[in-house]
């Protein structure tokens, strides 16, 4: 499984590319140009990569579709999706409709968060950011049923 970690701000371009992080980039498609999923999720546009897209497609179908919060999810999360191919200078296009869901501006923040990636309008980002002491602490209380070595 691929893991992908860290914090790059970009410049969204014209014609609403990004370009990733060359260390991202080459995790997502290494050698070969495999095409990404972009989706949208939690007011950000979040990036797979070809086999952890599967494994998600997998997952997803094998939950209770009658349940009206999953319905909901998976008509939204999935519905949103789109194939993207990172072009010869690794830049990604984001589909409009994502665009406007994520507010991009100018700014976008990259960020990796394991499994995949996600691209967040920066002050959106920093609006969510643990700015506190107090809000850290929270984190880590309910984190603590986790057993997470921090």
């Amino acid at each position: 499984m691929e893991s992908y970690s860290g914090t790059y701000y970009q410049r969204l371009d014209a014609k609403g590319r990004v370009a990733l992080p060359a260390r991202l980039r080459e995790q997502l498609v290494g050698d070969a140009r495999r095409p990404l999923v972009v989706t949208g999720w939690e007011d950000a546009v979040w990036l797979y990569g070809p086999d952890e897209w599967r494994r998600l497609l997998e997952q997803a179908s094998r939950m209770p579709a009658q349940n009206p919060s999953v319905a909901r999810f998976i008509r939204y999360f999935f519905g949103y999706s789109a194939e993207v191919e990172p072009d010869g200078q690794g830049r990604t296009l984001i589909p409009p409709a994502l665009r406007d869901y994520a507010s991009f501006e100018k700014e976008v923040v990259v960020a990796g968060v394991i499994r995949h990636i996600e691209l967040w309008d920066r002050d959106r980002w920093e609006e969510r950011r643990p700015s506190t002491q107090e809000e850290c602490l929270k984190i880590n209380a309910d984190l603590a049923d986790f057993n997470l070595p921090l």
